[in-house]
Order: C-alpha cells, then sequence, then structure tokens
C-alpha cells in the first residue's frame, strides 16, 4: 500500500513538472508563430480595378487593387510593384508602392498611377514582395477606348491570374502543437493506466 501510495505521489510529480515545463514552451511557441511574417498569407484579391486620364497629351492608367492577409499573424513589410504595357507590349514606366504591414484578416486599398503611351488594350504585371521577397505575382489585361481629348474614364475591373511562388508556399499552423498533442497523450495514458491498476485492486 506504501509503496502504491509512493508511486503515485511520484506520478503526480512528473506529471506536474511535465506541466510545468509545457506550458511556458508552448506560450513561447505561440509567440512565435504569431510574430508578423512567421504565419502570415498575404495575396490579391480576385479584381482588379482601372481607371484611364489624358491630360496635356500624357495618359495615366491608375490600377487599384485589394491585397489581404489571410495568415494566423500579421505580414512582414508588404510592397507592390506594377507594369503597365501598352498594345505593343511597352513598359514605359513602373509603379511602385510601400503598402507596409497589414494585420491578420485585414485587406489593403493600394491606388498606383502608372504614366503609358495611348493605346487601346493594356496588359498588367504585378508583383507583391513581402519582406523584400517576392511572394506572388498577378497577370491581367483590359481594354480602355483610345482618347485624344482630355479624359477621364470611369474605368472597370478585369480578373488576372495569380501565382505564389514555390519558394513561398509554408504550412500555416502554431509550431510546438504536436509536441503538445503528444505530451497531453502521454498524460491521458497514464491516467488511464493508474486507473486500471486501482479497479483491479
Amino acid at each position: 500500500m506504501a509503496l502504491s501510495k509512493t508511486i503515485d505521489n511520484k506520478t503526480i510529480k512528473i506529471i506536474l513538472m511535465i506541466i510545468l515545463i509545457t506550458v511556458p514552451i508552448y506560450i513561447i511557441f505561440i509567440y512565435a508563430s504569431l510574430s508578423p511574417g512567421v504565419n502570415s498569407y498575404v495575396h490579391f484579391e480576385d479584381k482588379m480595378y482601372y481607371s484611364k486620364k489624358v491630360e496635356n497629351n500624357i495618359t495615366t492608367i491608375t490600377i487599384t487593387s485589394y491585397i489581404t492577409n489571410e495568415g494566423l499573424s500579421d505580414s512582414g513589410e508588404v510592397r507592390i510593384k506594377i507594369f503597365v504595357k501598352d498594345q505593343k507590349g511597352i513598359s514605359h514606366s513602373v509603379g511602385e508602392k510601400e503598402v507596409g504591414t497589414i494585420p491578420s484578416h485585414k485587406t489593403e486599398e493600394v491606388l498606383i498611377d502608372v504614366v503609358i503611351s495611348e493605346s487601346e488594350r493594356y496588359s498588367v504585371d504585378a508583383l507583391l514582395f513581402e519582406d523584400d521577397e517576392h511572394v506572388v505575382s498577378s497577370k491581367g489585361d483590359f481594354t480602355a477606348p483610345i482618347t485624344t481629348e482630355p479624359k477621364q474614364t470611369t474605368g472597370g475591373a478585369f480578373s488576372p491570374d495569380e501565382e505564389r511562388e514555390e519558394s513561398t508556399k509554408k504550412d500555416y499552423s502554431t509550431p510546438g502543437f504536436e509536441l503538445l498533442e503528444l505530451i497531453l497523450s502521454v498524460l491521458v495514458l497514464l491516467f488511464l493506466i493508474k486507473r486500471k491498476e486501482r479497479f483491479k485492486k
């Protein structure tokens, strides 16, 4: 009886020690997983919007995109770069904007102006960077009427194709969760064994 009681006390002490060690470690893992950029998932929304302005013989295309972070943590520093090409496939300038950090499950609206030659058809290449790492590309095209008169078009929407860089694909989970599951399984197993021993008595 005394031996059984000693074993029980030792088991309880071991379980308490495991819990005291595991909980702080797991809290650290959770904190690390929620650090900016660790578990973020930034991407373009399905549609982009455009408008066209002609003034003093200068054609300006405004591209509006929406960038969403669907990850568990806030994003790193996000930057977008847009190339607009005319009908001949010539890109005369590049639009670029620093978006900054996007909170988890939030969407940012980004407007970028690009000066380009007058054309009826345009193609758009949009590149998304997070902490200076290229993560997503988005390509699409749209048609806008040619005009030589000063004019602001109401614009419209188009649906570009999005492609994520293979090197940035990752599992979005809380680090250390598998370790916690293993420890909890061991604790449950110990509990069941001790309970079975008591029933045998």
